[in-house]
């Protein structure tokens, strides 16, 4: 299998899938987390409508 044959855990797109569509659903996926830790990190998250951009 390719877990054995790496030695452990190995990252790889799925067939259907281009390299390209991995990065996207990367950035995309790094946007979300980055974002939800700003909006819960915020002092000012009290504030109405400080979660609007």
């Amino acid at each position: 299998s390719l877990y054995e044959g790496n030695g452990g855990g190995a990252n790889k797109v799925n067939a259907g899938y281009t390299k390209g569509d991995g990065l996207g659903a990367e950035i995309v996926g790094t946007f979300v987390l980055v974002y939800t830790v700003f909006s819960a990190t915020d002092a000012k998250r009290n504030a109405r409508d400080s979660h609007v951009p």
